[in-house]
């Protein structure tokens, strides 16, 4: 099975590379090989590749800046849609990763997926509006994973940070929020 993978370089396409079971013939795109916010590129991936599935690691994941920065949508939102139209032209599933952040947090319960969601900010926000646009394009032929968190040796993240910093200092303070 040949599966394309966006999101090249950040962890969850490095992990997946890293990880991907026998058999499994994985092509793994970065932003400079296959820019999202762009269908014609995809087409072309898709021509030039021919995957069986669609594995969309790529995101705006700078949740402050994605307060000011049009990319955030660009990329979380309409990126995700022209990956769905490809997809369904061609005939491919979709697994999309997208977030927790489609919710606000305010729930002392876990989220349920058929709850209604409710961003409070613009990485939320961009991040949604993508999983409705994959969800009206492919319905069932897709399968959104919201997660909360993502780690890895590679890159850079929270796990990472917290190690690094509890070596240099006694005591951390970490927002809550």
């Amino acid at each position: 099975m040949k599966v394309l993978v966006t999101g090249r370089g950040g962890q969850l396409a490095w992990e997946l590379e890293k990880t991907a079971p026998e058999g499994i013939e994985l092509v793994s795109l970065s932003s400079k090989e296959l820019d999202i916010t762009s269908q014609q590129q995809i087409l072309d991936a898709v021509s030039l590749y021919a995957p069986e599935l669609i594995i969309n690691a790529a995101g705006y994941t700078a949740v402050d800046k994605a307060e000011t920065d049009p990319l955030a949508y660009e990329v979380n939102h309409k990126g995700s849609e022209y990956l769905a139209y490809v997809c369904d032209k061609a005939d491919i599933p979709l697994v999309h990763i997208s977030t927790d952040f489609v919710f606000d947090g305010t729930k002392t319960t876990p989220y349920q997926p058929d709850e209604e969601p409710s961003p409070i900010n613009a990485y939320g926000d961009s991040k949604l509006k993508g999983e409705r646009e994959i969800t009206r394009i492919l319905g069932n032929k897709a399968t959104i994973i919201r997660t909360g968190w993502l780690y890895s040796t590679h890159g850079n993240n929270f796990v990472k940070t917290m190690l690094r910093l509890m070596a240099e200092k006694d005591q951390l303070g970490v927002v809550a929020d």
